[in-house]
Order: structure tokens, then C-alpha cells, then sequence
């Protein structure tokens, strides 16, 4: 157990339930985790067929470098996963956070065409449906997370 972690179970929760909370919070990271790696795959499957095989290796490499910033922030956050008034954690995620987490998929997505040349056909499009499917999660997420309170 790290310090970090006694520190969250002993100070905020003497129960022991934060340290529950915590044990569940990181496998529902594990199966983001699984949901982002199958996107990747999909997409690089998609793109090897639509495009070059090395264009859609160099797009799984950057898409692949920016889900994993972001699950490693995700990684990071789950102890803050509570209520502002209360330092007991929630054991899940919420509507909003999911909205969040979608959102930030599909900007990782969008991220794998930043360095590559344009894609041949409908394929050009494709960054730009991922970032405005992104940007309407976006807009909706905070309402989501206010109306359910979580």
C-alpha cells in the first residue's frame, strides 16, 4: 500500500470503504483502459485498410501516445473522485465523467492525424467528424454531470 493510499484511507474514511472505493475506481480504469485499446485497434484496422499500412501505423502511434497521457491523468485522479464537500470517494463514474472520457477519446483519435500527410478520400474527413462529435460531447458533459449530481 502506498503512502498515498493509507493517507486516503486512514484520514478521510477510517472505515476503510475509500480504499474500496479506490480498488473499484481502478478497475473501472482498466476496463477505459480495454474501451480506448479496442478504438485503437478499430481504428487502425480501418485505416490499414483505407490507407497505407504505414500511415496507419504513424496514426496508432500518436493516437496511441495521447490516450495514453490521458489514461495515465486518469490514473492519477481517481483518489479526487468525491464530492467537493466530502472526502468519501464514489466507487464508479459518473454520466459527466463518461461524457469526459469519450470526449477525450475522440480528441486522441483526432490526435493520430496531427503529423500525417491528408487521407485519401472520405477518409479526410474523419478528423474533422471525430473533433465535432468531441466538441458536442463536450458542450453536454458538465450539464450531465450537474443534473445527476455525480
Amino acid at each position: 500500500m502506498s503512502a498515498g493510499t493509507a493517507a486516503l484511507e486512514t484520514a478521510a474514511d477510517p472505515s476503510g470503504s475509500n480504499l474500496q472505493a479506490l480498488r473499484r475506481l481502478r478497475l473501472r480504469w482498466a476496463f477505459t483502459a480495454l474501451i480506448y485499446a479496442g478504438a485503437l485497434a478499430g481504428g487502425y484496422w480501418l485505416l490499414r485498410d483505407a490507407w497505407q499500412p504505414s500511415r496507419a501505423g504513424g496514426w496508432l502511434l500518436w493516437a496511441g501516445l495521447a490516450a495514453l497521457v490521458e489514461l495515465a491523468i486518469l490514473w492519477g485522479s481517481l483518489r479526487h473522485n468525491h464530492p467537493p464537500d466530502s472526502p468519501i470517494l464514489r466507487a464508479g463514474f459518473g454520466y459527466g465523467t463518461a461524457l469526459t472520457l469519450l470526449c477525450g477519446l475522440l480528441l486522441a483519435l483526432v490526435a493520430g492525424f496531427l503529423f500525417a500527410p491528408r487521407p485519401p478520400g472520405w477518409l479526410a474527413w474523419m478528423p474533422a467528424l471525430l473533433y465535432t462529435v468531441a466538441r458536442l460531447v463536450d458542450y453536454i458533459d458538465g450539464y450531465v454531470a450537474r443534473i445527476t449530481q455525480y
